[in-house]
């Protein structure tokens, strides 16, 4: 469905609450046209923004499902690398890969 034919229903709710109201007012019962005041007030504060282009939506959708995988795992990678380069610039690897667990359970640790 479209904006358009929820602002008609949107439209016609307001004239039905209208009519509803005109005969509840005739029969002099106060608290039901009170609440249907109140409903009608409350259904006139709906606003509908419309969207007019909806291509960049569809092509982001698009992106992410086909090259988006791709590009994620390359920023992986990256920000993984900047934990083992950092520590090879400090020296800390050769402690690490000395030790008792070695190279093969820190790897798969991190």
């Amino acid at each position: 469905m479209n904006i358009g034919t929820y602002q008609e229903k949107h439209e016609k709710t307001i004239q039905n609450l209208d009519k509803t109201m005109d005969t509840i007012e005739k029969s002099n019962s106060e608290y039901i046209y009170r609440n249907l005041k109140l409903q009608k007030e409350m259904v006139k504060i709906i606003s509908f923004q419309e969207l007019h282009y909806h291509r960049p939506a569809a092509q982001m959708i698009v992106y992410i499902s086909t090259n988006g995988l791709v590009f994620i795992g390359a920023l992986i990678i990256v920000g993984i690398s900047t934990v083992f380069t950092q520590e090879w610039a400090t020296g800390v690897d050769q402690y690490m890969l000395s030790s008792k667990f070695g190279r093969k359970t820190i790897v798969h640790a991190r």
